[in-house]
């Protein structure tokens, strides 16, 4: 769990040396030309001959053209997401990850980005924020070249749709509470994955008493909610199966029990105190 712990903070706390050279991102797709009301999946892909292991980009595309409908993380070299493929502004995906063992090589799977076609045209893919950190412990950035990708849509292509995803097997789910090198203080930090159809959100909902909150979607790592005792973990796949995790905070738990110990005693002092003070007044 310390490689994955790691691994999530290096996604905000590494900004070291900058190099310009090195790894490359790229596209690709299944079709390059297709009609309005297609659906299709762009695949983003890595080489790089230097070992690496966190990945910051930005993906820019038309959003007058393409609707952006999804990410799909299966077969990704990624093991931590902190959160879905992500709009940033309208026509910019964000992805930020991170692989618990390094990786180098060519045709790296990053994530396969779906969309839906609007209306035609020619549609251009631009890799506008390409930040890559080498696996040296040395938070080493790689600025990424940019890279370009176009597809046509047009009225004379097929239309073209994605094919049902078909996956009975619910996602893997391993979350920990972990003290943080700053401060001292405590989050979570989970790791959740899917072979099949790839792992869509994840959610949390705490108890600080007896009753639970209402569920949250979360990016990792994610804040402790204050005086919570007891957390719930749900990780949905792209099929919409679950996996959920129960975590214990030892800590308020006893705190809690105190706090209750000291409200019984109160409450035993004051029924046998009360009936002696009530008697001794009756007497006089």
């Amino acid at each position: 769990m310390k490689k994955l712990f790691y691994a999530i903070i290096s996604l905000f706390l590494f900004s070291g040396l900058v190099s310009a050279a090195g790894p490359a991102i790229y596209f690709k797709t299944d079709v390059s030309n297709l009609a309005p009301s297609s659906e299709f999946e762009l695949s983003i892909f890595l080489n790089s001959k230097e070992e690496v292991n966190v990945f910051n980009l930005e993906i820019n595309y038309p959003p007058d053209t393409l609707k952006f409908l999804g990410g799909n993380n299966s077969g990704s070299i990624v093991d931590v997401w902190q959160k879905p493929p992500t709009v940033l502004l309208d026509g910019e995906v964000s992805l930020i990850g991170g692989t618990l063992k390094p990786f180098h090589g060519e045709n790296g799977l990053i994530v396969k980005l779906k969309f839906q076609t609007l209306k035609t045209g020619e549609v251009f893919f631009t890799l506008t924020n390409g930040k890559i950190y080498l696996a040296n412990g040395l938070g080493t950035v790689i600025k990424a070249p940019e890279s370009f990708y176009s597809i046509n849509v047009t009225s004379e292509a097929p239309v073209v749709t994605l094919s049902p995803i078909l996956d009975s097997t619910p996602p893997m789910l391993n979350a920990e509470i972990v003290t943080t090198p700053i401060e001292a203080g405590k989050i979570l930090v989970f790791n959740s994955e899917d072979k099949e159809s790839g792992t869509d959100y994840s959610t949390m909902r705490f108890k600080r008493w007896f009753s639970w909150s209402d569920s949250q979607q979360i990016i990792n790592p994610a804040p402790l909610p204050a005086h919570a005792w007891q957390l719930e973990i749900k990780t949905v796949n792209n099929a919409g199966l679950e996996t959920n995790e129960t975590l214990y905070l030892w800590e308020e738990i006893l705190k809690k029990i105190g706090l209750l110990l000291l409200v019984l005693l109160g409450m035993i002092l004051i029924f046998r105190v009360a009936p002696m003070g009530y008697n001794k007044y009756k007497r006089k």
